[in-house]
């Protein structure tokens, strides 16, 4: 539940009043045995014509650092990166046309998309091809521990500490870096812009004055 770069804040703070962060069991999942399922929204493709790329070209740009640092993939977590990446969108969050999962990025531009099978419509394979393997979520473990002896990047800031748990359970070695869909997803291409204008015109009027 938390990042890396957030327990070591905590283990900080606790250090600081005196005491020690110890891991336990998660008291509420303890006690909420109503809790809903996940959610299952469709997951269905966000074609070029709206996204301004395919999602083949995201997935080669991201790669080509890991490639030429010797890191054979990256670990991506955030819904909205993930969706991003694949030119995918869903329903999983209120209000944000985003699937919940998780994404390994290859150094080849290739990518192992972790998502529940109940969200998979038929339009994704076409949509895909043959680069993105899609897998259940309970893979995600067994993927991550075959990275043994190899470079992996994830981010401390955004990633789970689970994931990073996971590598070195693996002997990985992790490399502590922003996640790489970062910084392309925040610069918008022509086709991006002109579907972000439209909502938030420059002439709309200022909210009244109190």
């Amino acid at each position: 539940l938390h990042t890396p770069d957030g327990l070591a804040r905590l283990k900080a703070a606790a250090a600081k009043a005196g005491a020690a962060l110890i891991p336990a069991p998660n008291a509420v999942d303890a006690i909420w045995g109503d809790r809903p399922a996940p959610p299952a929204a469709p997951v269905v493709p966000h074609g070029a014509e709206f996204a301004g790329q395919p999602s083949a070209e995201k997935r080669a740009a991201p790669a080509k650092k890991p490639a030429a640092d010797g890191i054979a993939a990256a670990v991506v977590t955030l819904p909205d990166s993930v969706a991003w990446l694949l030119n995918v969108r869903g329903g999983d969050v209120s209000h944000s046309p985003l699937p919940l999962s998780f994404a390994i990025l290859r150094r080849d531009g290739s990518v192992d998309w972790f998502a529940d099978p109940r969200k998979v419509t038929p339009e994704l394979g076409p949509h895909f091809g043959v680069e993105v393997r899609v897998r259940p979520p309970h893979e995600f473990a067994a993927a991550l521990a075959a990275f043994k002896g190899e470079k992996v990047q994830a981010d401390p800031a955004t990633a789970a500490s689970w994931i990073f748990d996971r590598l070195e359970e693996a002997g990985a070695t992790i490399v502590r870096e922003p996640a790489p869909c970062l910084l392309p997803q925040s610069c918008k291409n022509d086709i991006e812009l002109q579907g972000i204008r439209p909502p938030h015109p420059p002439d709309r009027a200022p909210p009244p004055k109190f």
